[in-house]
């Protein structure tokens, strides 16, 4: 026995010996009270039948005597019944306080296992009701939070439209619509944070059109009043069925749907002289039909010849060409290096607007920035004439310049100068620096390129030296760097509000990061528009000014109009490379290859160390099917990518893929693999073996060990949408159809609008051989963003000749 039930048993016999002598003491106590007890005999009554006597009334018949109940006994009923109602009220902890007390008086065992049945049944039924009301409160809870965030949704996805609507009347200057809009806005969410900002910009837009409005009208009226009457000209006009072809002028800006400059257009290039002589030749009116014919002739030979003669200058170098080498600082402070980079990058810009020279762009001249061999034979084999070299120092808020320009025929300077202006005269000095180059090389600027020459814009050195730091930042080519040049820019705003090319920076580089990030949103786009929009509104012009807005424009999904901003852009800047790529890449949207091929090829002569431009041409080779030209322009590209490993497993295998290949690409995804060990370049190391007709083991290998990696990042990341899109295409390689349509539905649950996503589902659906899916989700990827690398992937190879896929890629 242990101790618990030896002390149970002596409190039992302790209670028990209690109750003995309190019934004792009660049976001694009640003998005595009847002992005692006197039954008193009433006085006598006369009665005339009984003689009279004293009359004893005897005491009255005892009751039959109770069973005994001992206290014991009395206290087990009292026990019996409190617990019975306790268990009735389902006051459980009683129950069980009753229970513990029943247990040390009865000795039934099977009486004390029934009382705890009776209590656990309770317990149970307790549980059970109160799990039910918990299920029910739960329930109802998640029913009020399901409405509760259906009706967010419902206002978020109002606001959403209605600031769409306002932002649209916004951008088409439409103001007071937008405004009116905006107050709906506020009317559902009086604290909307982007409504208040936009409705600050609209504010200020307003104000600042009306203010240039006003100025314009009062120009205009001098002009008016000082103006001298001229005399009509009589023009004969030329029938709509001209043989020489129409004379229409391009589209006006306030045509494109974004706003006007605020200054006169951009003027078109100059005509080439076979159409100047076309013209002149259409405006002689000959009566004999004979001359006619034989002017006619002539007229199209020499159109033909000139033709020939501007594709061929598309291609090769102008007769004036220009290497401008990075300005070097003579010191190791790294602040003086950013300002060099920015002002070689500026006098590139600057140099850019003449129509009859041709500029490297910034990226080839960077790239030769720790170049120590014969700088003449370099810039010569790159197709330039001259070269300029400069060093820059700074000493307090002075900035000192030595410069020397070179002609690279007889490798010797033709023109030096020393020059020191303060921070703030600093773009000044940059577009002086230009124009004597220019006049050097005997090139006289028309009117509108001596305008952007002469052009004053001025501001703190502070803000300078953070917009330099900015232009570092994008040069590269990361999101995070995006991110830090969007970081400087704004530090260069807050020094100078009305700084435009820190605007102009600011608005490229949200551009940039949205591109090297898969944000499909449009808060870039808006941020992007808003900081172009305060250099429109001040009549500033430039190549980056069109690109940005054509650029604009193509995430919008206005593919003509962002091919107009472009050409605007080219117009301007004939030697402007991003704007060349920029307007090659609209070219093949709009499904015009061969001009496409003429921008990338123009790109690659003005950039022609710059690994994107040969990546580009080479991508659009590939789509036109020209396999050889395709992999030697990548093969180019190569030489200057920064990271040769990333670029040549990508474009580059798949190029030799076609090229009949396959080996050497093998080689360099395996290497890739080895290295990065990624599930994306094993599914492409797998694929490559599949399609070359490697033997089954060798790419069920390469597959299951992408497989296995991509299951190790998802089980890292449940929410890992990208992966299971890849883990999608790779269960559709291995044969597991259903499987990847799991996986892929889980991607499409994730990330619904995700880019790797989208473009990740029609690849699978190509797999899969589901033509009309796969185009579904193609276009739909086409419309978040335009990637030609994706359209051109291996996995299209089966579409890429069906009419349905040539529709569904152009737009």
């Amino acid at each position: 026995m242990d101790d618990n039930e030896h002390l149970k048993d002596l409190e039992r016999q302790k209670l028990l010996e209690e109750i003995r002598k309190r019934a004792e003491e009660a049976e001694l106590r009640r003998i005595e009270e009847e002992e005692q007890k006197v039954i008193p005999v009433p006085g006598n009554i006369p009665s005339p039948d009984v003689p009279d006597r004293t009359h004893v009334i005897p005491p009255p018949p005892e009751p039959p005597p109770r069973p005994f109940v001992s206290p014991e006994q009395e206290k087990l009923k009292e026990l019996r019944e409190k617990f019975s109602i306790a268990i009735d009220r389902g006051k459980l902890d009683k129950a069980g306080e009753l229970l513990e007390e029943l247990s040390l008086l009865l000795s039934d065992e099977d009486e004390i296992s029934g009382f705890r049945d009776r209590l656990q049944i309770l317990r149970k039924q307790q549980q059970e009701e109160s799990r039910a009301k918990k299920r029910a409160g739960e329930q109802k809870t998640r029913e009020d939070a399901a409405q509760s965030r259906a009706q967010r949704e419902a206002q978020q996805k109002k606001l959403a439209a209605l600031f769409e609507k306002a932002n649209s009347y916004y951008q088409g200057e439409k103001y007071d619509k937008g405004l009116e809009t905006l107050n709906e806005i506020f009317t559902i969410d009086e604290g909307n944070e982007e409504a208040k900002e936009l409705s600050g910009n609209i504010t200020k837009a307003k104000e600042l059109a009306e203010r240039i409005r006003a100025e314009e009208s009062q120009r205009r009226a001098r002009e008016a009043a000082d103006a001298v009457p001229v005399v009509p000209q009589v023009i004969v006009p030329q029938s709509s069925g001209d043989v020489w072809g129409s004379k229409d002028a391009p589209p006006a800006e306030d045509q494109l749907g974004l706003p006007a400059v605020a200054d006169s257009p951009a003027a078109p290039p100059k005509p080439p002289l076979a159409e100047r002589l076309v013209e002149q030749v259409s405006n002689i009116r000959i009566p004999l039909k004979p001359v006619l014919v034989g002017v006619g002739i002539v007229a199209l030979a020499l159109s033909a010849y000139f033709i020939v003669t501007s594709l061929k200058q598309a291609v090769f170098p102008a007769k004036y060409s220009v290497l401008v080498l990075p300005a070097l600082g003579t010191s190791a402070d790294s602040s003086v290096q950013f300002l060099g980079d920015a002002i070689t990058e500026d006098l590139i810009t600057t140099l850019s607007v003449i129509n009859d020279l041709r500029v490297l762009s910034p990226v080839t001249s960077f790239s030769l920035g720790t170049h120590t061999g014969n700088l003449s034979q370099v810039a010569r084999s790159l197709g330039a004439n001259y070269y300029l070299e400069w060093t820059i120092s700074k000493a307090d808020d002075r900035i000192a310049f030595q410069i020397v320009l070179s002609d690279t025929v007889i490798s010797k300077p033709v023109w030096s100068v020393q020059r020191q202006n303060s921070m703030r005269e600093l773009q000044s000095s940059v577009r002086e620096i230009g124009r004597a180059v220019i006049r050097e090389m005997k090139i006289v600027p028309n009117e509108q390129e001596e305008s952007a020459l002469t052009r004053v814009s001025n501001t703190s050195g502070e803000a300078y030296s953070a917009y330099a730091r900015g232009r570092w930042y994008l040069r590269q080519g990361t999101l995070a760097s995006a991110q830090e040049a969007i970081a400087s820019f704004l530090t260069a705003l807050e020094r100078d509000s009305v700084f435009l090319e820190g605007h102009l920076g600011l608005a490229w580089a949200h551009l940039v990061a949205m591109e090297y990030d898969v944000d499909t949103t449009s808060s870039h786009v808006l941020a992007a528009w808003r900081h172009l929009n305060v250099v429109l509104a001040m009549g500033e012009r430039s190549a980056e000014s069109y690109r940005i807005r054509g650029l604009i424009a193509q995430y919008q999904s206005q593919y003509d109009r962002a091919v107009d901003e472009f050409e605007r852009g080219i117009a301007f800047a004939p030697s402007d490379a991003e704007t060349q790529r920029r307007l090659a890449t609209a070219y093949m949207i709009k499904g015009r290859a061969e001009d496409a091929l003429k921008a990338a090829m123009h790109a690659v002569s003005d950039d022609p160390r710059n690994a994107e431009s040969y990546r580009l041409l080479g991508l659009i080779q590939l789509f036109r099917g020209e396999n050889r030209d395709a992999l030697e322009s990548l093969e180019q590209g190569m030489r200057y990518a920064r990271d040769r490993s990333k670029y040549a497993s990508a474009e580059y295998a798949d190029a030799l893929k076609h090229g009949q290949q396959p080996d050497r690409a093998a080689s360099i995804l395996e290497d890739r693999a080895v290295q990065t060990q990624s599930y994306v370049e094993y599914d492409k190391l797998g694929r490559l073996y599949q399609t070359a007709g490697r033997p089954k083991p060798q790419w069920e290998t390469k597959l299951q060990t992408a497989k296995n990696l991509v299951l190790t990042a998802i089980a890292a990341n449940p929410l890992d949408a990208h992966a299971y899109s890849y883990l999608a295409l790779i269960e559709t390689r291995l044969g597991s159809f259903k499987s990847a349509l799991e996986a892929n539905g889980r991607a499409r649950q994730l990330a619904p609008s995700d880019l790797n996503v989208l473009y990740n589902t029609a690849r699978m659906f190509a797999l899969q051989t589901d033509k009309t899916r796969a185009l579904e989700y193609l276009s739909k990827a086409i419309d978040r963003r335009y990637r030609l690398s994706s359209i051109l992937d291996m996995d299209f190879s089966n579409l890429r000749s069906e009419p349905e896929f040539q529709h569904t890629v152009t737009r």
